[in-house]
């Protein structure tokens, strides 16, 4: 039995299911949560290159609400991003198992994409923990500094 028949055997359980969560217009929110969430991290990026800049040097209370909204951006895209496809679980027209969203590549449908987008949500995991982690740490000499697991954030932003 193929990954397809595979697919439309699980359809057609929960299609006759008549669940509450069949009328929930699943498609629309996932496309529009990944929507938002990569316009919030190109918005963080954005806002982080801005922070970076030797223009803000003596504007201290306007670096300090750059980053601020710099960190709220990039957080709540990546939140957001977790969410886009924990709502593929209860979707009536192409469902997931947990595993299938957790693993990378073992999609039923387009694997190589769902795994790229598998492994740029655990890239940005990646991203906010260490840099979370170097904020509460004190720096020590010949460790890295923040910027460097910052600066990491662009590898997983082609393949989101």
């Amino acid at each position: 039995m193929g990954r397809r028949d595979r697919v439309h055997r699980r359809l057609r359980h929960v299609r006759r299911s008549g669940s509450p969560l069949t009328t929930v217009p699943t498609w629309l929110i996932t496309r529009t949560l990944g929507i938002t969430a990569y316009l919030l991290l190109f918005f963080g990026i954005c806002l982080g290159l801005l922070y970076g800049m030797p223009i803000w040097k003596d504007k201290q209370n306007t670096r300090l609400w750059i980053k601020n909204i710099h960190f709220l951006a990039n957080t709540s895209g990546v939140f957001l991003a977790a969410i886009h496809p924990m709502l593929l679980v209860i979707d009536p027209y192409l469902p997931f198992r947990w595993t299938e969203l957790i693993v990378p590549f073992t999609a039923p449908h387009e694997p190589f994409l769902y795994g790229l987008g598998t492994l740029t949500l655990y890239g940005l995991l990646f991203i906010i923990i260490t840099t979370d982690l170097k904020k509460s740490c004190r720096p020590v000499p010949g460790e890295l500094s923040t910027s460097q697991p910052t600066f990491s954030s662009f590898l997983p932003w082609p393949t989101a």
